[in-house]
């Protein structure tokens, strides 16, 4: 059976001599692992088009249990990726993250949308890497089916106050008024942080990065995010901690 697709090259390695091994975020079914034959044949057109990161129209075809890659044709190659060891390790970050949190054999387009305007604003924008860092963690934890209810407090549901609180462990904020009902570690936002945290879960997808913070409010999104992250994947990502040790050098 053969299907079209277009896709984002999340993963590859070496399988043999000729061939690679890749895993695609596809529109149409999610992460598939597929073989690409010849791959390294240099003049092949699946060559390029099946490298990390690189987003492809694909004809994929099954044969038994296992997915081949029949044609590959480069769409979007990131190529300000990959001039920049900072920006290629958050970018590769961003590969295993969707590894750990897509589905297979499901439409995933929200997944790809997201994946790729993350990439391009890391690669062509100027917003700050811990802002497209930030954004795209609470938007893929979402998309996974781990949205925090950010609209208000749980406890009183007041919208906004300078001081509301957010809880990773819970999934929600509080207001300075209700923080003692938290039942684990809290964080004081702010006003422009908070805003930022319902932002990247709430607004559309082509309205994600739409917005600016000061340094301060940057950090505590940026920190939230993070927590919040690990607080629900339980697990080292290697990648992170790469892009954490390299950002700082």
């Amino acid at each position: 059976m053969k299907f079209k697709t277009d896709g984002l090259i999340i993963f590859e390695s070496a399988y043999g001599d000729k061939d690679r091994y890749v895993s695609v975020l596809t529109r149409k079914k999610g992460v598939i692992r597929a073989v690409v034959k010849g791959a390294f044949n240099l003049i092949s057109q699946k060559s390029s088009a099946t490298r990390l990161m690189c987003y492809s129209d694909f004809i994929v075809y099954e044969n038994g249990e296992r997915y081949y890659i029949d044609s590959a044709e480069s769409k979007e190659m990131f190529v300000g990726l990959r001039n920049d060891v900072v920006k290629m390790s958050l970018a590769q970050y961003f590969c295993q993250l969707c590894y750990e949190l897509c589905p297979s054999d499901i439409s995933s387009e929200g997944f790809l949308r997201t994946m790729l305007n993350s990439l391009y604003m890391l690669a062509n924008g100027n917003k700050p890497n811990n802002l497209v860092k930030a954004v795209f963690e609470m938007r893929m934890l979402a998309l996974a089916g781990y949205m925090p209810d950010l609209t208000c407090c749980k406890g009183c549901g007041e919208f906004e106050n300078d001081k509301m609180l957010f809880v990773p462990q819970e999934d929600c904020i509080y207001c300075e008024k209700c923080r003692d009902m938290a039942r684990h570690r809290s964080v004081c936002t702010g006003l422009s942080a908070t805003a930022a945290l319902r932002h990247s879960i709430y607004a559309e997808d082509k309205k994600i990065f739409s917005f600016s913070l000061s340094d301060e409010a940057l950090n505590i999104f940026s920190s939230c995010a993070e927590d919040y992250l690990i607080s629900k994947i339980e697990k080292k990502l290697p990648t992170l901690d790469f892009y954490k040790t390299i950002s700082i050098m």
